[in-house]
């Protein structure tokens, strides 16, 4: 037995019964399955008893604009006596007006085989109680098993509570002699629908020294700015050089040219040496009377 639970025993064993005891407190315990005697001997247990069978799919899921439960139960009778429930009533721990159980979705379109969440979820019919909650009855010790289905709309889980954490969820059956049998179960909160999920494909960080990641984008963008901005800066640079050339080009040809000239001027076998002429074999006898002719 847990230290709370032996303090509750001892506090409920003391002459003094005036001691403040929290009631939301208590029925986490009951519906942990810790026993908690009640503050007035009296009254006992429920005769019907709602419990939570798979808390791992007992859970309330947070949307933008609204909130869905799924509640895998199991209704016990403790009693003596055949039980049949005429209603069933149920609320979280915060003060929700929109709180509502989803009605049996076969009464318009008997050819429906689940039921169908305003978030797209669907749950097979036979495994729902929605609709056969007001017809059960349970004879003593007997047990029903299945899952019940609400949603609220406009109305969201409190910030108080992350993703994972349970809270309390109050839910009562009325029998057919008008009797309430209160319980409290733990439901999970999952928001996964409303809960950013980080890019795990992109890499943020710069190293141990780095800034944030709003600095490292703008350092990125920065940086992308500035190599268009010298690339951009090379090209032209390129551009103007090989202008430089092509115009440079023709004032060089021309200066060799003219000196071509002069010196085929002044000097008529050098120019002759230079051309295809000088490489033929009867070049002796070609340049020797070319010698022997007058100057011009």
């Amino acid at each position: 037995m847990c230290t709370l639970c032996t303090y509750f025993i001892k506090l409920g064993g003391m002459k003094n019964q005036n001691l403040p005891v929290e009631e939301a407190r208590i029925r986490r315990l009951l519906a942990a399955g810790c026993p908690v005697p009640a503050e007035n001997h009296s009254t006992g247990a429920p005769d019907l008893v709602v419990e939570v069978h798979k808390p791992e799919r007992t859970q309330a899921f947070d949307f933008r604009s609204s909130t869905e439960y799924i509640l895998v139960v199991r209704i016990t009778n403790n009693s003596y006596a055949r039980l049949k429930m005429k209603t069933l009533e149920g609320y979280p721990l915060w003060e929700d007006e929109n709180f509502t159980w989803l009605g049996d979705c076969r009464r318009y379109t008997p050819e429906k085989k689940a039921y169908r969440m305003p978030s797209g979820r669907e749950i097979p019919y036979e495994s729902v109680l929605n609709h056969c909650i007001r017809e059960m009855e349970l004879a003593p010790g007997e047990s029903r098993e299945g899952i019940l289905l609400a949603w609220s709309m406009d109305t969201r889980i409190p910030t108080d509570y992350l993703q994972g954490e349970t809270f309390p969820m109050y839910i009562a059956l009325f029998d057919q002699f008008g009797r309430s049998h209160a319980s409290v179960i733990e439901v999970r909160v999952d928001r996964s629908a409303t809960m950013r999920m980080p890019d795990l494909t992109k890499a943020y960080g710069g190293g141990l020294y780095a800034g944030g990641e709003q600095e490292i984008r703008r350092a990125h963008v920065s940086g992308g700015a500035n190599r268009k901005a010298r690339k951009r800066s090379s090209s032209s640079h390129r551009r103007e050089h090989r202008g430089e050339r092509r115009s440079a080009a023709p004032l060089v040809q021309d200066d060799l040219t003219v000196q071509e000239n002069q010196k085929s001027q002044t000097c008529p076998a050098r120019s002759i040496r230079k051309s295809s002429v000088a490489r033929d074999p009867q070049w002796s006898i070609f340049r020797a009377a070319r010698t022997q002719m007058p100057p011009p």
